[in-house]
């Protein structure tokens, strides 16, 4: 209080000197006199300010939150829809729904839709009531089939979720799920880790940028920022617990010829084997370079060979001396 009446005074005294300069006297002393009023007047229109901008705040969240729900839904919609799974190897009319949604959903958010779409892979079959509603032997075969193709549908939904999932996120659930302790979705997050491997390698790494010549300095760094994600995950130091095993009930899903693996696993020797790759490729690309005469070596050939060999030699050390440096870029 006695800060506040000796606030006032300052107020008033700078108040009154700057009124003196530009007026009589007497106008000043009847104005120093109407301050108090003035000053409450003031505070009053501050907090009302104040109230707006709370009120402006809360609107705000709850757009944001609005749009953020949308945006996921939107996401979930076009993964399962069906005009967009008439090709699965490469699940390419899922992927940029699936990387939509990977980097709006929270670690959390992330979790209980695997959560969710995991217990679905597993648990239904043709002994649901569904399937009793069939009246012919081709109605249950056409209701099997498509039951195939959703769980598997939702299988590489949850690939694809995993693959794009961003590397902060992805060390959200890591804390979250697993070195904390045990989260609640702890089981669903190896198997969502093991699921970002096995995808980001096969179809993304080995399916896609080694399965061709390498053409550009962006696509090798792409490729090199991808075996290095995949070095993190083997490089964890519960590797062993990442597997995801598919309880595929029907036979159709363990014939060989579909291509389709029913056991997901990290497999540490991979790395080595795309470091190796790699390096192939880039001396592929350096040679196709000199012949298209595009100029001499660079700086970032020099880079690209000095982080290939590290990586090789990391991964192909004995296991006894050294121990693999986790990378994330």
């Amino acid at each position: 209080m006695i800060l506040e009446n000796r606030f006032s005074n300052i107020s008033a005294l700078v108040s009154i000197s700057i009124i003196l300069g530009a007026c009589g006297t007497q106008e000043a002393i009847d104005a120093t006199r109407s301050m108090p009023g003035k000053l409450d007047s003031m505070q009053g229109t501050t907090s009302e300010m104040k109230d707006t901008t709370s009120a402006m705040k809360d609107q705000t969240g709850k757009l944001l939150s609005s749009v953020h729900l949308q945006t996921m839904a939107v996401a979930i919609a076009q993964m399962v829809d069906q005009k967009n799974l008439s090709y699965f190897f490469p699940p390419i009319g899922i992927m940029p729904a699936g990387k939509v949604f990977a980097e709006e959903a929270t670690a959390l958010e992330l979790m209980e839709i695997s959560f969710g779409w995991l217990r679905f892979i597993e648990e239904t079959d043709s002994s649901d009531p569904f399937f009793a509603q069939a009246k012919t032997d081709e109605e249950r075969e056409a209701q099997k089939e498509q039951l195939d193709r959703d769980r598997l549908a939702r299988l590489l939904a949850i690939q694809v979720l995993a693959a794009y999932t961003p590397v902060e996120t992805l060390r959200q659930i890591i804390r979250d799920q697993i070195e904390s302790g045990g989260g609640l979705y702890e089981s669903t997050a190896y198997s969502f880790i093991a699921l970002r491997f096995t995808f980001t390698d096969g179809m993304l790494l080995k399916g896609s940028l080694l399965d061709r010549r390498i053409k550009n300095i962006g696509e090798f760094q792409e490729a090199i920022a991808r075996n290095e994600k995949l070095e993190f995950i083997a490089s964890l130091p519960y590797v062993s617990r990442l597997e995801y095993k598919i309880p595929m009930r029907s036979k159709r899903y363990q014939d060989p010829d579909r291509g389709i693996p029913t056991e997901y696993r990290v497999d540490p020797s991979e790395i080595a084997s795309n470091w190796r790759g790699l390096g192939a490729a880039l001396e592929r690309m350096d040679t196709d370079r000199e012949a298209n005469s595009r100029g001499s070596r660079d700086s970032s050939y020099e880079g690209f060979k000095a982080r290939i060999d590290a990586g090789i030699a990391r991964w192909t050390a004995k296991p006894e001396t050294t121990t693999p440096t986790p990378i994330l870029n």
